[in-house]
């Protein structure tokens, strides 16, 4: 299925990477919106590790930039498609982020929230990683294949908490 996305160059940008590539989906029981917003209180903001550098711009957090200082590991926010809200919310709204990170050389995530459904109160996140290991990841990571695992892994738990968080008080548990 052709989408509209909210950020055509974000989504360009990821599609014409030739990396590693994992994705990992999850449906969730809310709105678009909901996910969207529960993606930045719960993965960006709502982690107990990482230090906040920058907040960003406004709604979309552009520029925000955290870093984990357990995993030696800055990440920065460097395209955003916001949930457009009636009549227009047709496009898919995506979040695209930069990693630094002693185990790639290269590394852009990008998350849709893609609405399913006759009824707009369920939310397909699709969240996918492109980057090609380091050295360093190459030799620490079994050619890389260990950190993809790792990368799925921590990928799963991260939506499994924005599942709760997006979920808690809309009165579907």
């Amino acid at each position: 299925t052709q989408h509209r996305y909210a950020d055509p160059e974000g989504f360009h940008s990821y599609a014409e990477r030739d990396e590693w590539e994992i994705c990992v989906h999850r449906q969730v029981p809310v709105s678009v919106e909901q996910a969207w917003e529960a993606w930045f209180t719960s993965i960006w903001e709502g982690q107990p590790q990482p230090v906040m550098l920058d907040p960003g711009e406004g709604r979309s957090r552009l520029g925000s930039v955290r870093t984990v200082p357990r995993l030696r590991m800055t990440e920065r926010i460097v395209s955003v498609g916001l949930p457009a809200g009636p009549p227009a919310d047709d496009a898919v709204p995506s979040i695209s982020y930069t990693v630094e990170h002693f185990s790639a050389s290269s590394y852009l995530g990008y998350v849709r929230f893609l609405p399913t459904g006759a009824r707009s109160d369920n939310t397909q996140i699709l969240w996918c990683v492109k980057w090609t290991p380091s050295l360093a990841g190459r030799v620490l990571f079994l050619g890389g294949h260990v950190l993809a695992r790792m990368l799925t892994s921590a990928i799963q738990q991260a939506l499994d908490t924005l599942e709760q968080e997006a979920t808690h008080g809309t009165g579907t548990t």
